[in-house]
């Protein structure tokens, strides 16, 4: 299997367009996608049922999953409630090249392969990419730490004494996973301190299902509550 990275390049940019309009043309593609993913033809038709519900029907957005859906989506079947890092997680399932919040059929697919089943080399990609989703340079800078790090400190007495705990945890992983001189952490480093340290894969903040949504997600129980709400 490839990495996620060479599966979203892979993807079509034009995202209306993306999903099949025959059956026969519908049934090709998923015994391709399941020869290059995690999932079985049978899952696949499951989240292709879900992906035509949560799809928008008529304008601009039309045959693309919204932000808001996704969103909807990460709340209801992952019980995820950061909506900075939902909107990170919500462009790191789009093609490298769109910077918008607009998720493809293709997308959806190869990106919930990596999100429910992904093997460490490729939840470490996906997890990098949601961390810097924004600039996309390849590094998370002491900026993007401070960002992603905020909303895991709890409050001190005083800003003062949050502002202080950020800095000496950002200090800290900088010394273990990055250049402190540059104050910064390219992905090769990250991927290093990683494979060292499995604990670290999320130490920006969780961007991954835990086990027990992800196990339960394809599922008709989760057809028909989309089925209600769409």
């Amino acid at each position: 299997l490839s990495s996620c990275n060479d599966r979203l390049h892979r993807i079509m940019s034009g995202k209306a367009s993306d999903l099949p309009s025959t059956k026969r043309e519908l049934d090709e593609m998923f015994h391709s996608m399941a020869d290059d993913t995690h999932f079985q033809v049978d899952e696949l038709e499951v989240l292709c049922d879900m992906f035509k519900m949560l799809m928008t029907k008529s304008g601009v957005s039309k045959g693309t999953i919204t932000r808001v859906a996704f969103r909807d989506l990460l709340t209801t079947s992952f019980k995820m409630s950061d909506d900075a890092m939902m909107d990170r997680i919500v462009l790191a399932f789009a093609a490298e090249s769109d910077l918008d919040y607009r998720i493809g059929f293709r997308e959806f697919i190869y990106g919930m392969s990596v999100f429910l089943r992904g093997t460490l080399t490729e939840q470490i990609d996906f997890c990098f990419n949601v961390y810097d989703c924004m600039k996309r340079d390849g590094y998370i800078t002491r900026e993007e730490m401070h960002q992603l790090l905020s909303p895991c400190i709890v409050n001190s007495p005083s800003d003062e004494d949050t502002a202080e705990a950020i800095t000496e945890l950002i200090d800290l992983l900088l010394k273990k996973m990055g250049d402190a001189k540059d104050h910064r952490i390219g992905k090769e480093s990250f991927r290093a301190a990683v494979e060292a340290d499995r604990l670290l894969l999320q130490v920006f903040g969780p961007c991954l299902p835990d086990k027990k949504y992800a196990d339960t997600f394809i599922t008709q129980n989760t057809l028909d509550i989309y089925r209600k709400r769409y």
